[in-house]
């Protein structure tokens, strides 16, 4: 040990480098940086050598399920390293896709009376705004009407809006609140919508659920893909194996355990990832019940066991 004495030196003297103050580890000199990265390296191969001696003489090399962080630590640093692949050529067309969705969904939307009524009501309090803001200036103006009509400029409403949503549904539409927010509003969540479809079977309501999966669809998994690409084309999230409460690994930068598994966009979404060349595949791997396996194969639970062999769970 001893190998990061120059960079804690390092960062005492340079506190915007020192993560924990707050600062950047790449701001670090390189100099100091490199033989530090490298040091660390070695430290931990060394200690992997040292534990794979110990496990072996302990017979327990061979199963490695018994120390599974050990195991998926070398895995995910595999993953991070060698990252996934993308077509950006796919990202594209999707994107041109999804666009076109909500813009078709926001034709129909604004051509319901009830959301016309809505984008009236916005254009009323902005003009209200905008009213009391010409009243107030420190130089009264002649003709105060026509002030506001040269600042007034009508803007679609924003359909994504929870406070536009709420005002639509519960209050133009006149629907039962379902659920509150912290702030004991109404809740305008995607579940709540759902229901309320379910119930009434209200046409605006299906356009306002299907719009709201489009275009979470694209802020979350087409727009920011072309940034999340490094220089070999590859997305390189950091992988971690400590990445939460109940043990399972996470990443992040992007967090790609955030992609959607069992929506009806999965397989669109996910055309965008690819194999490096033609002679790989790409493996979707579900750990079905992996911990309760584990358990009963730790506890050496025979009823257990059997249900697990028989495909009773």
């Amino acid at each position: 040990a001893g190998y990061e004495h120059r960079l804690r030196q390092y960062q005492l003297m340079h506190p915007e480098t020192d993560p924990g103050m707050g600062g950047n580890m790449n701001l670090v000199a390189a100099d100091v940086l490199y033989p530090y990265n490298m040091n660390d390296c070695i430290c931990t191969f060394r200690s992997f050598l040292r534990q794979q001696k110990l496990l072996k003489e302990q017979k327990l090399w061979e199963r490695p399920f018994k120390f599974p962080l050990r195991q998926i630590s070398w895995i995910l640093g595999m993953m991070e390293l060698n990252g996934l692949g993308v077509d950006l050529k796919r990202n594209s067309e999707l994107n041109g896709i999804y666009t076109e969705r909500i813009r078709k969904l926001d034709k129909r939307l604004y051509s319901y009376p009830e959301v016309k009524q809505l984008q009236t009501d916005q254009d009323l309090e902005t003009m209200r705004d905008i009213y009391l803001r010409v009243k107030a200036y420190k130089r009264p103006v002649p003709n105060v009407k026509k002030k506001v009509k040269e600042l007034f400029k009508s803007e679609p409403i924003n359909l994504n809006s929870p406070d536009l949503k709420r005002k639509l549904i519960f209050e133009i539409l006149g629907y039962e609140s379902l659920a509150e927010t912290k702030t004991k509003l109404p809740s305008a969540e995607r579940w709540v919508l759902l229901d309320l479809y379910a119930k009434h079977k209200n046409p605006i309501l299906k356009d306002i659920i299907a719009r709201g999966t489009y275009s979470s669809a694209m802020s979350k998994y087409i727009e920011p893909i072309k940034d999340w690409v490094g220089s070999d084309g590859r997305i390189h999230a950091s992988m971690l194996p400590h990445g939460t409460a109940t043990g399972r690994p996470s990443c992040q930068d992007p967090n790609l355990y955030n992609l959607p598994a069992r929506s009806k966009l999965t397989s669109e979404l996910m055309s965008q990832f690819v194999p490096r060349n033609r002679h790989h595949v790409i493996v979707k791997q579900d750990s079905k019940q992996i911990e309760l396996r584990l358990v009963a194969d730790r506890a050496k639970d025979e009823t257990m066991i059997a249900e697990f062999n028989a495909g009773e769970d």
